[in-house]
């Protein structure tokens, strides 16, 4: 199977860990992983604009899927991981205020994903309506299990990918999380800790990658400091 360079670089790291635990019992004399060149990490530099969001929201296999459309449409209004949301559950939402209450995320935390009070009746009549015993908000029916599963979005996903040619310009469902950071790092002055709790990160540090977006918000901070300059050349 292919393997993203951050898989690849996880693989890496545990088989490494594993052999330097046989080599301080000596079980083994060296570790052979040592020195083995990892692929960089992805760093997610992909940005989508209004118009590509636009473009993937009213699609057809979207819009004409009023699970898909509720599904990518909090994806990219919420900060959320994919697999938390396709995963959530019916008895996790709550209508006031508009949350969806997620136990444990992958950094084992619980985290309340925020809906926007725009959608909040939607995703409640959508939950309403649904006279299945599925236990999840966005569900796929599994023929193999014959049973419900976490929303299979990326059946959905690939068909708008290819229509868009989003996988050339490297986007996949993910972005829109990343996206969303960035958005709230470049047009809001909220602090990292609140963004670091709309988007479930377990501190501020984990935003450190997002930090040059908020560059602009000094400017006239800047602008002050050269006019301090400028009167003293003056």
């Amino acid at each position: 199977a292919y393997l993203s360079p951050d898989q690849i670089r996880l693989e890496v790291a545990a088989l490494s860990a594993m052999c330097n635990y046989a080599v301080e019992r000596h079980w083994m004399e060296s570790n052979p992983t040592r020195g083995v060149k990892r692929p960089q990490s992805n760093r997610r530099t992909v940005r989508i604009d209004d118009e590509l969001i636009g473009k993937i929201l009213t699609h057809e296999k979207v819009r004409g899927d009023l699970r898909a459309g509720l599904f990518f449409r909090l994806l990219f209004s919420t900060a959320c991981r994919p697999g938390e949301l396709a995963s959530a559950k019916k008895e996790w939402f709550t209508l006031d205020p508009p949350k969806i209450r997620i136990p444990v995320t992958k950094n084992q935390d619980e985290r309340d994903i925020i809906i926007p009070n725009s959608m909040a009746l939607h995703v409640y009549k959508f939950i309403d309506m649904d006279d299945t015993n599925s236990p999840y908000i966005f569900s796929t029916w599994n023929r193999r299990n014959k049973a419900f599963a976490p929303f299979n979005y990326a059946s959905i996903w690939r068909v708008v990918s290819k229509d868009l040619q989003l996988k050339r310009l490297g986007i996949v469902p993910h972005v829109a999380r990343h996206e969303a950071i960035s958005r709230l790092f470049e047009r809001t002055e909220l602090s990292d800790g609140q963004i670091a709790t709309i988007s479930g990160h377990r501190t501020a540090q984990a935003l450190w990658r997002y930090k040059h977006l908020r560059a602009e918000h000094v400017r006239g901070i800047v602008n002050s400091l050269d006019n301090i300059i400028f009167e003293a050349a003056d």
